[in-house]
């Protein structure tokens, strides 16, 4: 091995044995996870998701928006410089159809996968300015949720609305565990799901089951950028206390299947999402779920 090799390889190692270890999965436990677009799930929580329903967990995943904002995915999917709003809405069935594969490959029930359907890009504004009063979506040009699939088509795009369907959904699933963004997380959607998720939580006395992960930290997290699965994931700068799960190898192609699944993100996004397929996972907790 060439010396400047073994010695970010002990960095990294190093680094990744300073955080604590997070408990695994229980039989019987229910976890909840908060995605903000499909691939965020997997990016985050894809080796504690296959553990967790190897281990007889319940996994449910919803996912806030259907990640129709993407402009660069547009471009490339449908060869076009101005994708419009149909186009947008098609990116966004794509993607669900991509989630479900995705949930499939790590083991998750279809009857466990919600789609919510609001706008990507979108979301830190519901939390503010649009809480009562609808947004429309800059690329579908939708001001309720447009989707069939969806957990309830036709609700407004307000933040009160989302609140409430994300009450329901916390009340139905009942989990002993929330997976969602941190506060730290650089992108504005991931923020806004970190903001609602916790207010669901503290008004229904579930504050104490939160952990958090992050997915956009940086222009060079994860490092090194790419597919090495035998390095370990490193913490962002954030100053939180971070707990590591350990990935078996057969978690480690699981993320790596499930990452793929994602067809269209893969076409502009490959390296950085492969970057998450580490032999550990980073989560923090907020006032210790355990």
């Amino acid at each position: 091995m060439k010396p400047l090799l073994a010695a970010v390889l002990l960095f990294l190692a190093s680094a990744a044995a300073a955080a604590g270890r997070m408990p695994p999965p229980r039989a019987g436990e229910r976890v909840l996870i908060l995605a903000p677009h499909p691939d965020d799930e997997t990016l985050c929580c894809a080796g504690y998701i296959s553990e967790s329903v190897r281990a007889g967990a319940m996994v449910s995943i919803v996912w806030l928006t259907s990640g129709d904002g993407y402009k660069r995915d547009a471009i490339e999917v449908f060869d076009t410089l101005f994708p419009g709003p149909a186009e947008f809405r098609k990116l966004g069935a794509m993607r669900m159809d991509e989630a479900r594969a995705a949930a499939a490959t790590l083991g998750v029930a279809p009857r466990d996968v919600y789609f919510l359907g609001y706008p990507d890009g979108g979301l830190l504004r519901l939390f503010d300015e649009n809480y009562l009063r609808p947004l429309r979506s800059a690329t579908t040009a939708w001001d309720a949720v447009g989707y069939g699939a969806a957990y309830r088509p036709g609700a407004p795009y307000t933040g009160l609305a989302l609140k409430k369907l994300l009450s329901r959904i916390f009340r139905q699933v009942r989990p002993d565990l929330i997976l969602l963004p941190l506060l730290s997380d650089e992108h504005p959607d991931h923020l806004a799901t970190s903001l609602f998720g916790k207010d669901v939580a503290a008004g229904l006395g579930l504050s104490g089951r939160v952990c958090g992960w992050v997915v956009h930290s940086g222009y060079d997290w994860p490092s090194p950028q790419g597919f090495y699965p035998d390095y370990p994931l490193t913490a962002p700068g954030a100053n939180y206390h971070w707990l590591s799960f350990r990935l078996s190898k057969k978690d480690e192609a699981l993320k790596k299947a499930a990452v793929s699944a994602y067809k269209t993100q893969m076409l502009t996004m490959r390296r950085f999402l492969l970057s998450f397929v580490r032999e550990n996972e980073l989560f923090s907790c907020d006032g210790g779920v355990w």
